[in-house]
């Protein structure tokens, strides 16, 4: 159980759309591509961060997906329960949350593995 807390600091991002598998042929590259979508919650004060890997088929990138998430999160539990809500915005362009760090490490391993499917990419995480 979490301790009680007065507030806390949550980075909540998108990271960019995850095309699987990589092809580089522009007929293959119309048809056969799954995309899939990468949402991450980091708290401010600890290391855990949670990500949430979904393809085109179960979830879009949606505000509803986009608010149930939160709500599932802070109802289970995994963050202190708040009374009060507030949300803030950084600016376009000007910001690096701690989301960024580990999006950073699944594009690196993207890189140098062949991600075939959204299996693929979450070995990219476990990997970090």
């Amino acid at each position: 159980m979490l301790p009680r807390c007065t507030y806390s600091v949550i980075s909540v991002d998108l990271q960019q759309v995850i095309p699987l598998p990589t092809l580089t042929h522009t007929n293959m590259y119309h048809s056969r591509q799954l995309n899939c979508y990468n949402f991450g919650i980091h708290p401010a004060d600890n290391d855990v961060a949670s990500m949430n890997v979904r393809h085109e088929a179960m979830a879009s990138r949606g505000s509803n997906e986009i608010a149930s998430y939160i709500f599932n999160l802070v109802h289970m539990g995994k963050f202190c329960r708040y009374k009060l809500m507030q949300q803030k915005f950084v600016l376009k362009g000007h910001s690096f949350l701690n989301c960024d760090r580990i999006f950073a490490h699944i594009e690196k391993h993207k890189a140098k593995t062949q991600c075939l499917t959204p299996d693929d990419v979450m070995l990219g995480l476990s990997s970090q």
